[in-house]
């Protein structure tokens, strides 16, 4: 699992790991993009949308939410928007590694029925 607010390319390095050292090609097909749109999102040419984002989320078996608030965080403008983005990450971040915690001690969280999932 990640740890702290990475920037694009670092989720790109990342999903290429998953794929096994994947080139940008590579990354790119699994995307459904051109291998220039990531390029362009190596060298700041463009950002990673949101639909993008939550398809490498899926793609690094992670929730959405942090792969998405690093993405935004990147991309906005605002200071003050940059840092409540950075800080949600953080906390989708610790709330995911505590349910990770949680969940290898105890199958299912307390409360839930075999063969539901609840949050």
């Amino acid at each position: 699992m990640q740890s702290g607010v990475q920037t694009s390319i670092e989720i790109l390095d990342r999903l290429a790991a998953k794929l096994g050292n994947a080139s940008d090609y590579r990354v790119a097909q699994e995307l459904k993009v051109s291998k220039a749109t990531v390029s362009n999102w190596r060298v700041g040419k463009g950002a990673i949308g949101e639909d993008n984002a939550i398809r490498i989320a899926e793609l690094l078996g992670e929730d959405p939410k942090f792969v998405l608030a690093c993405v935004l965080a990147e991309r906005t403008k605002s200071k003050e928007a940059k840092k409540v983005l950075q800080q949600m990450a953080e906390s989708f971040l610790t709330d995911c590694e505590d349910w990770r915690g949680r969940r290898d001690s105890n199958p299912r969280p307390p409360g839930s029925k075999p063969g539901t999932l609840s949050n």
